[in-house]
């Protein structure tokens, strides 16, 4: 005869009170079994071996990573993948400085000879000087980006579906036609869309579109001409801009999707936001329209670094996210946005799973 295997009275309870769902236990990070009970939390003495660990883990529904393998096996029970899924998320948008022919030259010192009588630029030029510079990238050409723009923004910024154009064969004798699908490039084309932007207590939001608006009348009318010769002859348009759009994950850095808005210039100038004005945050609504719009292509991150710190690009000084020495989020304002590639070895070192992964940085200035 069969000797009985001894079992462990302790076992059988800690088996009795998995199977009772009126009674929830937990587990503490030393393997220890906690029961949750009237009195709250009741800690048995003693660690649990791996594999009692795993029978209760798995219990309530918590499985290892390398049995969740979204490309081989089946989640049949449809519950929740902590290891894959999706959670916070950060927008980062990153808007170019238009090249305005506002100044005289390469100084902030004098008004463009073309405006130098037109009052409302004069205006402008002894009120919002500082708004003005933003306007024109030629006269200081160590950051590129409209900040002011970046820092005020209220939403997020929309993109288009990609939908592919399709064609039709003839019909035949019965009726029937096959459908053709072909590239769907023709969706990345004039797409137009709308931001809000928190306004400032000195209008300087509005008064940088308005600028751009002005500038805009004055081009129109063969008034002003390009800051410089290179403009006409390169056939560049100086007064459109780029817009970056960077997701990243939970940690603030590593980037999940990125795009680039080609040609992007304002069409309206959100007057009637002051309508009628109540008491607290102002928000004015540009829309824009944009020539072309490309994702996920890493020449958009090359460009990226090309325009942030030119060919410097390999001696970055970059600003923590972390304070180390006072062991905290690093809550210093930073410089201009850096992208690099890093190896991701969660799945091993050579593991087939194993991917490069973009991360955004800051420059300290």
């Amino acid at each position: 005869m069969m000797a009985k295997t001894k079992k462990n009275k302790k076992d059988d309870e800690l088996i009795k009170l998995s199977r009772e769902s009126k009674i929830q236990s937990s587990i503490d990070k030393n393997g220890n079994v906690l029961h949750l009970g009237k009195s709250g939390y009741l800690k048995e003495t003693g660690a649990l071996d791996n594999k009692t660990l795993t029978e209760i883990q798995q219990a309530d529904f918590i499985q290892n990573s390398s049995d969740m393998n979204w490309l081989t096996r089946f989640n049949r029970l449809s519950y929740l993948d902590p290891y894959n899924t999706l959670t916070h998320n950060k927008e980062y948008i990153f808007i170019t400085k238009p090249d305005l022919h506002l100044f005289e030259g390469k100084s902030t010192s004098a008004l463009n000879s073309e405006i130098k009588d037109n009052t409302y630029f004069l205006d402008m030029f002894e009120r919002y000087r500082h708004v003005m510079k933003q306007l024109q990238y030629s006269v200081n050409t160590s950051n590129p980006y409209l900040c002011i723009l970046s820092n005020s923004l209220a939403s997020s910024i929309e993109l288009p579906s990609i939908n592919s154009l399709e064609s039709e064969s003839p019909e035949n004798l019965y009726g029937d036609k096959i459908s053709y699908r072909h590239g769907s490039a023709a969706g990345d084309v004039g797409f137009e869309f709308s931001l809000e932007f928190y306004e400032t207590k000195n209008l300087e939001i509005y008064n940088l579109f308005k600028m751009w608006d002005k500038y805009y009348e004055l081009k129109s009318n063969g008034r002003i001409t390009p800051p410089d010769d290179s403009y006409i002859l390169n056939m560049e348009l100086h007064d459109q801009v780029s817009i970056y759009k960077i997701i990243v994950g939970e940690d603030y850095e590593t980037i999940l999707f990125y795009a680039k808005y080609y040609g992007v210039y304002p069409k309206s100038l959100p007057r009637d936001s002051f309508g009628s004005l109540d008491d607290g945050n102002l928000k004015l609504s540009v829309d824009f329209k944009s020539s072309f719009v490309i994702d996920n292509d890493p020449l958009i991150l090359a460009d990226l670094n090309k325009i942030s710190y030119g060919d410097k690009t390999g001696s970055v000084e970059l600003e923590s996210l972390w304070d180390h020495e006072n062991d905290r989020v690093n809550y210093k304002w930073v410089g201009k946005p850096y992208v690099i590639k890093c190896k991701d070895i969660s799945n091993g070192e050579n593991s087939e799973g194993s991917m490069g992964k973009y991360k955004l940085k800051w420059g300290k200035k």
